[in-house]
């Protein structure tokens, strides 16, 4: 209280201290309550920035597990056709020996000719798979442009395969 002041001014007086207080009071808990709301939102931002990088890796390791699920399947494909190979020629080389041996041994008077018919088989043999070698290769070399290949079908023999590959290369 003011002494000498009116009645009414002391009490017009309070009443705008009061509201004064009452305002800085509301605007503080406004200011406080505007900060917890752009920290809580900067937090969640945050969050969410780590989570997207996080399923963008997760995304980018998914695809290299399956480019490289796709080589080891290709790969895995490639090692079972070589053995497959592997175990035909020796099957050749076991037939041509016991071949030799029984021809031998059922007419030894002629062991030279039946050598040689042996050695000739073996050596035609042995072209055939190097010619097949030869087209697997060129066909691996050029298989994502499909030159040796168009619809499934082979368009290229052994004898061809040069021609095939410089098609390719032109197309």
């Amino acid at each position: 209280m003011i002494p000498g002041a009116p009645i009414w001014a002391q009490i017009l007086l309070a009443l705008v201290g009061a509201g004064s207080l009452g305002g800085l009071v509301v605007k503080g808990i406004d200011r406080w309550l505007t900060f917890r709301q752009s920290s809580r939102k900067q937090t969640d931002d945050m969050a969410l920035r780590s989570n997207a990088q996080w399923e963008a890796r997760v995304v980018e390791v998914e695809r290299a597990c399956t480019l490289l699920r796709a080589e080891m399947k290709a790969e895995r494909e490639t090692c079972e056709r070589q053995l497959s190979e592997l175990r035909h020629s020796l099957a050749n080389e076991v037939m041509s020996w016991e071949a030799l041996a029984t021809g031998i041994r059922f007419r030894p008077e002629s062991a030279a000719e039946v050598l040689e018919h042996v050695e000739q088989l073996r050596t035609r043999r042995r072209a055939e798979a190097m010619e097949d070698r030869r087209l697997r290769l060129a066909e691996a070399r050029h298989a994502e442009r499909g030159a040796l290949r168009e619809g499934g079908q082979l368009i290229a023999s052994g004898v061809h395969v040069a021609e095939a590959v410089e098609r390719a290369a032109a197309a």
